[in-house]
């Protein structure tokens, strides 16, 4: 039998990935629009794999970290940059 936590005991839900290969550049943009632009999800698609990710907060903060690090760098470098964060090369050879 399994009992839930004490309810003093923080729990974490886990990441989740799901990796899928031989998927088609075509099968990849059926599934974007399919699943719409507010999606929880995060896809990554490269070389006929498609890595399907739902992020934790911990994730989520370690990149808003680093994001704010390199804007700091850049910043002190007098380098201009450009953020696209979740931008998509719309491009399968890329």
């Amino acid at each position: 039998m399994v009992s839930a936590p004490p309810s003093n005991v923080a729990t974490r839900s886990a990441e989740q990935r799901v990796l899928l290969c031989n998927i088609s550049w075509q099968s990849y943009g059926q599934i974007l629009t399919a699943l719409g632009e507010r999606r929880s999800a995060r896809l990554t698609y490269f070389n006929g794999c498609l890595e399907i990710m739902t992020p934790l907060e911990d994730h989520e903060s370690s990149s808003s970290r680093i994001d704010q690090f390199i804007n700091v760098v850049t910043e002190e470098m007098n380098q201009g940059l450009k953020s696209l964060q979740s931008t998509r090369l719309n491009k399968s050879e890329l």
